[in-house]
């Protein structure tokens, strides 16, 4: 959000119907006190916005204080107002939000003052987005509101489309993605009406980044090369630079470390090219961390330190930090804890004073590990305990897990196995969840949907298509085949990214569903839940949990179920059963769905008596070894279900109907070590000269009254 916030910021900050002249030109007119005010002043408010965009912090507030004495002296009140906005983007740009609200609010009020209604637009927006910013959504959605009426009214397509873009930014705030994908398209139109490749390629890199953020990362892709499309044809270095880092994210989160590291070089060079330090720190940054991934130390800590000196020379403080965690995390690697605590505690300290919950989470997190890593549990706990609440007030998902999974291993460390057990479930918790979503974002959304993305492909790329052959000419004599070459590049890329994609969301979707239901998504966009006459479901409990819990550490505990879990699914696998679920310490599986005509009763009967064994055999080994042990209830029944995809964010397979329920009693009404079957289970397998039961007549089952009941064994020789 941030960066894309900073490129709608440039767009309000710039002045309106002027073109942008070199700075030393601007400076000597806003210098020659023989000029009209006004002329002064423009070039002024030109100063201020070109140094913003080179991210010279200093400077840009140096020319919004000089337009603000000049403009309050000679009463100029919408200059007065724009001076003061241009100081809060200064704040803003600093990470100091208190100080920046309180000067865009004022700027609001003088641009009020003024009766201007372009200058009371751009004060509009420039509040609206910092409380966006500050995620007070609500607040940011009514002056955002109020400067859309204003945009509408005046017919200014282009602060129509930047707070449309806003608007489009809130919604994937609040995960509403296909309401921001609505924005964006209204934000594409006019861009296409005005035939502004500019305002196409910010929308493209936009619907890039959603998608990214989404996990749908070929259709980031697609748009992101539309969007370098559009910006290499009108020469936008900063657009180019910018989509070059986004391609280098996406190919990190694919883990295509060389394609990834090639595009972070690209953008460093580009942002070099037309001085942009601060694109330049985060393309260093970025690499850094590529280095780091792929075990290159000293070619890491350089960028890392590059990183960081061209932080410290524009002023940003969260990049300095955020350089200063990966320095010193190289540090620890190299087993330096001197050096590692001193780079981690000057993060720490610029994170207090910033007050950002998401850099504060991981610098105390980051010194909690340090502590970790020199056996001080008593220590670390304080840091990662601070870490985790800071985590929980900036939603970040990844810190909370890294904090908790620390927490568990310092509790269990020092003996301390209740608040272990409970830091290592909030560990899995948010592991899973991270889990469930980078898969299904990046299988089920992209793939049942794959028939769309060859048409966004064509509707992203289809406006630059019909300019790119008008203005063929032009490009070849301004950059020879530099652009017809990108061009080509880009479809190849394309090609390549829509194979490897499809292929590895095939995986995906056949570790999250069944094969048939992975087929149908595909080909129709969504499954249809099914009504089956007979499917027989199987669940398994571990009796006494919480008591044998107790004994484990919580380490022990998840890897322990963990173990029993994949050697399940390796049994139903063999006998060809589907995994529906697990909840806590249960499993539950299911024969004959979504084939009608797959695994039998017999089948199930099979695995069932597979799984206690294999929990005998378990137990039998711990008990040698005075180790704590499960013993494991089975509960079988047969009959009809409905079975379907359930959850609009959250694909899950799952299935319903009284047959489920009353497998869950028949397990919670077994025996230690047995498998128990309902009459009408027993009936279908009866005659199976595998099996021998023994019959256990009606047993009463909460909510369904008396239930004739067989364990099952093996028929012995």
């Amino acid at each position: 959000m941030k960066r894309l916030l900073l490129s709608l910021l440039l767009i309000v900050f710039s002045v309106a119907g002027r073109t942008q002249m070199p700075m030393d030109a601007l400076r000597k007119t806003a210098e020659n006190t023989s000029l009209p005010d006004l002329d002064r002043l423009a070039a002024m408010a030109q100063l201020a916005q070109q140094s913003f965009g080179k991210g010279m912090m200093e400077s840009s507030l140096f020319f919004s204080q000089m337009q603000y004495d000049l403009a309050l002296k000679g009463g100029h009140k919408k200059q007065l107002a724009q001076a003061v906005r241009g100081i809060g983007y200064y704040y803003q740009g600093v990470n100091d939000f208190a100080t920046a609200e309180q000067y865009l609010s004022r700027s609001l009020d003088l641009a009020r003052a003024s009766g201007d209604p372009r200058t009371i637009m751009a004060s509009l927006t420039g509040l609206g987005n910092i409380f966006m910013y500050r995620k007070s959504l609500d607040s940011a959605s009514i002056y955002l509101r109020e400067g859309l009426a204003l945009a509408e009214e005046l017919k200014e397509t282009a602060p129509m489309a930047n707070l449309l873009n806003s608007f489009a930014d809130i919604a994937q705030s609040r995960g509403n993605y296909d309401e921001a994908i609505t924005y964006y398209g209204r934000v594409k139109q006019l861009a296409e009406e005005d035939s502004n490749r500019y305002g196409l390629g910010i929308v493209e890199q936009s619907l890039g980044g959603l998608y990214k953020d989404r996990g749908d990362l070929n259709r980031a892709i697609v748009h992101y090369l539309s969007s370098l499309a559009h910006f290499t044809a009108i020469s936008n270095g900063d657009g180019v630079a910018s989509v070059q880092l986004g391609l280098g994210d996406v190919y990190y989160l694919l883990q295509d470390m060389p394609q990834a590291m090639d595009y972070f070089r690209q953008a460093l060079a580009t942002f070099e090219k037309i001085d942009k330090p601060a694109g330049a720190a985060a393309a260093w940054q970025k690499l850094g961390i590529v280095y780091k991934e792929s075990g290159d130390s000293d070619p890491a800590m350089d960028a890392y330190t590059r990183s960081q000196q061209l932080y410290q020379k524009i002023g940003d403080p969260a990049g300095i930090a955020s350089s200063l965690n990966g320095i010193a995390s190289l540090y620890v690697g190299r087993k330096d804890y001197i050096r590692a605590g001193q780079e981690y505690t000057r993060a720490w300290e610029i994170a207090r004073q910033t007050g950002l919950p998401a850099l504060l989470a991981t610098s105390l997190s980051n010194l909690g590990y340090l502590q970790q890593m020199q056996g001080q549990h008593a220590k670390a706990i304080p840091y990662l305990e601070q870490g985790l609440e800071a985590a929980r007030r900036s939603q970040r998902l990844d810190i909370i897990r890294d904090a908790a999974g620390m927490l568990a291993a310092s509790h269990e460390a020092l003996g301390q196995t209740g608040p272990a057990l409970e830091m290592y479930k909030l560990y899995v918790q948010m592991r899973d969840s991270i889990g469930r979503e980078d898969n299904q974002r990046a299988a089920i959304r992209l793939e049942y949907q794959f028939a769309y993305e060859k048409q966004a492909l064509s509707d992203s790329l289809d406006f630059a298509s019909r300019e790119a052959i008008k203005d063929l000419e032009i490009w070849r004599q301004r950059s020879g085949l530099l652009v017809a070459g990108i061009a080509l590049l880009s479809l190849a890329i394309l090609a390549v990214v829509v194979v490897r994609g499809k292929k590895r969301s095939d995986e995906l979707l056949l570790n999250i569903l069944p094969a048939e239901t992975a087929r149908e998504l595909k080909a129709k966009g969504y499954a249809a839940a099914k009504e089956y006459e007979q499917a027989t479901i199987l669940f398994t409990d571990f009796i006494h949990f919480t008591q044998i819990a107790a004994q484990l550490g919580a380490r022990e505990l998840v890897a322990e179920i963990d173990q029993c879990f994949q050697a399940f699914d390796e049994i139903i696998t063999r006998h060809g059963l589907e995994k529906i679920k697990t909840i806590g310490d249960a499993y539950m599986a299911a024969g004959g769905l979504p084939d009608p005509l797959g695994a039998t009763p017999r089948d199930v009967l099979h695995a069932g008596l597979e799984m206690q064994a294999f929990i005998r055999r378990r137990k039998q080994a711990h008990q040698s070894q005075g180790l704590p042990f499960f013993e494991m209830r089975i509960g079988i029944h047969t009959g009809p279900v409905v079975a379907g995809i359930v959850g609009v964010k959250k694909f899950q397979y799952d299935v319903w109907g009284d047959t489920v329920n009353i497998a869950a009693r028949l397990e919670s009404s077994s025996e230690a070590e047995k498998v128990n079957l309902s009459a009408y289970t027993y009936e279908l397998v009866k005659e199976n000269p595998e099996f021998e039961f023994v019959a256990r007549g009606s047993i009463e089952i909460k909510g369904r009254g008396m239930i004739e009941m067989y364990f099952v064994n093996l028929a012995r020789d």
